[in-house]
């Protein structure tokens, strides 16, 4: 490990994610906007570059509803449930399809409730970051009951070994000047 890496914005933003837990998410109703805002300031921390404000549009929030990945929105506004499945979706498909991120929330619930499943989830993946970085795992998590749970928590670690090499990588690029780097 470097030590300049292992010190750097890139590898501090990670080690200090906190992903927001059920109880932590706001239980205002939030318009599109707004929604797709805060899902977006959740998640910046964990994007690969600095350019990515978005990753989240309105366009794949209706296609989410109409695959019936989230519930519809009650009068076009969106509760701690949408935002969840929605926190949840946009960090499992950085490493799976949409089909296969579903599938694994899917069996996670077989046996255990969606706040369980989305806190779950959260906690293994600030513990998968910390781990990633050799450091040790920030608490134990709530026992979820079934493979589901297996599942989740191999998911959290190939999320965060993503996280770690993009943003090593753009820790390494940052050091080289444009016009000597490849395109």
């Amino acid at each position: 490990m470097s030590v300049a890496f292992d010190r750097s914005p890139q590898a501090r933003q990670a080690l200090e994610y906190h992903c927001p837990r059920w109880r932590e998410l706001p239980a205002l109703e939030l318009y599109m906007d707004q929604m797709t805002g805060y899902i977006a300031d959740v998640l910046r921390p964990l994007l690969d570059s600095e350019e990515e404000e978005r990753p989240l549009t309105k366009a794949m929030v209706n296609n989410y509803v109409k695959a019936r990945m989230i519930p519809r929105p009650d009068k076009k506004k969106y509760r701690r449930e949408h935002l969840a499945h929605l926190i949840l979706l946009c960090a499992m498909k950085q490493v799976l399809s949409l089909p296969e991120a579903w599938s694994v929330l899917q069996m996670a619930q077989q046996e255990n409730t969606f706040p369980q499943v989305y806190d779950y989830f959260c906690q293994e993946l600030e513990n998968a970051l910390s781990q990633v970085w050799d450091q040790p795992r920030r608490e134990e998590s709530a026992c979820l009951e079934g493979e589901g749970a297996a599942l989740l928590r191999r998911l959290t670690q190939a999320c965060a070994n993503k996280i770690y090499l993009q943003k090593r990588i753009a820790f390494e690029e940052a050091g080289i000047p444009p016009e000597a780097r490849k395109k």
